[in-house]
């Protein structure tokens, strides 16, 4: 399995988004519908659909489950409004999907909310669904501080440099050119098998070469990572390491 695969997508597809709030800026509106995106003024009368309003728990809830296929935080600053082509693709195909800034993703269970998503819509067996929230939680943190945010984990080896990490932190929260970074989410039903992405917008590492590295005793950095590897059944890099692909067999064998 390479990059992530949505099987046939139908690029003509219509994909609506109802958006709380007020009308987005006409430069918006024009470049979504330049992709088949519309707006819509009430509830969807067919998928797929994503809702486009303040990343609040209760909107990321309602947008990741039926009738709507996915959640758009909104950005008022930004013309772009965040879907990746990914995302679009996972959306026609049926799949579920969270675009959200760095910022609100830092603060918000996103893993949490997600994985609830799934084991409503695809009821696999607990223990898989276990697995899931666990590497999804561990994905989803790295894509933010490390991807996004771009900060350092070796940082966190000592007290001193747990402080520094800290300081770090709370300038890049501040700094909106990385904040308002975004984290793409996608999950889908590929051939029996729960798929998911997660997807930022940093610099990327080097994938094949972190997950060939020996675990060094004693050392923080590098075992998320490690970790998600034992919790899923593949797992692969892309987007020259900006993204992951999560592979779990729904019937819970390995």
């Amino acid at each position: 399995m390479g990059h992530p695969d949505h099987g046939h997508i139908a690029t003509s597809s219509p994909v609506g988004v109802l958006v709380v709030g007020p009308a987005p800026a006409e430069t918006v509106v024009r470049a979504w519908a330049a992709r088949g995106i519309r707006i819509l003024h009430d509830q969807p009368a067919a998928s797929p659909c994503l809702v486009c309003g303040p990343a609040t728990p209760a909107f990321l809830t309602t947008g990741l489950n039926a009738p709507f296929a996915g959640f758009i935080e909104r950005d008022d600053e930004s013309e772009a409004q965040g879907l990746s082509e990914d995302a679009l693709a996972a959306i026609r195909c049926g799949g579920r999907v969270l675009s959200i800034t760095a910022a609100a993703a830092y603060g918000a269970d996103v893993a949490r909310i997600m994985s609830e998503s799934i084991a409503a819509w695809l009821v696999p067996p607990q223990d898989v669904m276990e697995r899931v929230e666990i590497a999804l939680s561990e994905a989803v943190s790295n894509a933010v501080l490390h991807g996004n945010l771009g900060l350092d984990s070796d940082l966190r080896q000592s007290l001193a440099g747990l402080e520094q990490f800290q300081i770090l932190l709370a300038e890049r929260m501040a700094d909106p050119a990385l904040s308002r970074r975004r984290l793409y989410l996608t999950a889908g039903d590929h051939d029996g098998m729960i798929q998911i992405s997660v997807t930022d917008q940093g610099g990327g590492f080097d994938f094949a070469r972190a997950i060939s590295a020996p675990v060094i005793p004693g050392k923080a950095s590098g075992r998320g990572l490690q970790l998600i590897l034992r919790l899923c059944d593949n797992v692969v890099g892309h987007n020259g390491g900006r993204g992951l692909t999560m592979y779990w067999r729904q019937d819970g064998n390995r």
